[in-house]
This record gives structure tokens, C-alpha cells and sequence, in this order.
């Protein structure tokens, strides 16, 4: 821990907010726990980046708002639920978001890790891993999957009834179409919910 505790304030803002080095990218680099370099951001008063989900949402509530839409950041207005944006006082929606691969596209995760402590509900399954699952058709009518590539942002808009209860992830190339890229930028769907 004696070289973390060299580290100035200069040397981690620059790893962390110039080089967008993650906590644990700096930790593996320094030989220390991730948390080290967490207590060595807040003494030097550097804040925590938005995760990946919260910038996405961001992003989707703008570009909502810019295309005409009444937006509610359910977030905001009820922790509790089950979507995060309702539409025109009526459409639900909620939001995955990913970062692209290295591969060149992105990889939506539908599931939550088991530590989570959800519990299996007539709106949620689990899987044979530990991992469980929204039922999206009962919780929400749309799924918004923003993906964000640097300073590009990719939006795919699926009606929540037609994703199989059994899917876990979500792969959408960005080199080449699949079956989710009909799905890209359809906020007709949104209109035709209202």
C-alpha cells in the first residue's frame, strides 16, 4: 500500500477522469484492493464517474424529450418501480444499457447476480445459475436497450412481449445485422403503446 499512498491527487485524477481508468484498472496497476484507490479518490475529492446505466438513462430521457414525449423518470418518482421511464403517462418502459465490446457490439445482461437477494415472484424467474430475471411482458411494455460507443449512441426499442422469458443476454453486432437490429430506433413502437 506504500506506492498507493504516493499517489497524488494529479496522478489519480489523471488515471481515473483523463484516461477513464476504472478503480480496479488503477488498483491492478498500483498491486492494491480497488477499494484502496476508492478511499484515495474520496480524500483527494475526486467523484465517481455515472455508472454505464445512469448515463444511458441520461441519454434515452433526452432523446425521448427532443423527439416530443412526456417523460417520467420512475427512478425519481417511485424507487420501487418495476420500469424506470413511463411515456405519455402511460407507456412503460424500462431501460439496459452496454458499452461496446471489444468485439464490436453489445452485450445487454438481462439478469441480476444472485447476491441481488431478489426473490422469485409472478414478475421475476430464476435460473439454474443463482442469476433471476424480470419477466419484461409483466413489467414493463417496452424494453429500451441503449448502446453507447464512445460518442455514438445506438437505441433498440422491443415490445417486452416479444422477448422469451428464457433469454439472459442480448447481442447485437454492430458489424452486422441480427435478429435485434429491426428493433433500432423504432419509437414508433412508443406511439403505438399511447
Amino acid at each position: 500500500m506504500p506506492w498507493v499512498a504516493c499517489l497524488t491527487k494529479e496522478e489519480i485524477d489523471e488515471f481515473y477522469t483523463i484516461k477513464g481508468m476504472t478503480d480496479k484498472e488503477i488498483a491492478s496497476v498500483a498491486g492494491v484492493h480497488r477499494t484502496a484507490i476508492v478511499k484515495l479518490r474520496t480524500k483527494h475529492g475526486i467523484k465517481t464517474r455515472d455508472s454505464t446505466g445512469k448515463k444511458a438513462e441520461r441519454i434515452a430521457i433526452s432523446k425521448l424529450r427532443s423527439l416530443g414525449f412526456k417523460v417520467i423518470d420512475m427512478n425519481v418518482e417511485n424507487k420501487l418501480s418495476s420500469f424506470d421511464l413511463l411515456i405519455n403517462d402511460n407507456v412503460r418502459v424500462d431501460i439496459k444499457s452496454a458499452q461496446i465490446c471489444s468485439d464490436f457490439r453489445h452485450l445487454f445482461t438481462l439478469t441480476e447476480k444472485r447476491s441481488n437477494g431478489n426473490i422469485v415472484s409472478p414478475n421475476r424467474i430464476t435460473f439454474d445459475s443463482g442469476r433471476t430475471r424480470k419477466l419484461f411482458r409483466n413489467t414493463c411494455d417496452i424494453l429500451l436497450l441503449v448502446g453507447l460507443s464512445g460518442k455514438e449512441t445506438v437505441f433498440y426499442l422491443i415490445p417486452s412481449s416479444e422477448i422469451n422469458d428464457k433469454v439472459q443476454t442480448i447481442a447485437i453486432p454492430s458489424l452486422y445485422v441480427n435478429r435485434y437490429r429491426v428493433y433500432e430506433n423504432r419509437w414508433d413502437f412508443l406511439m403505438e403503446k399511447i
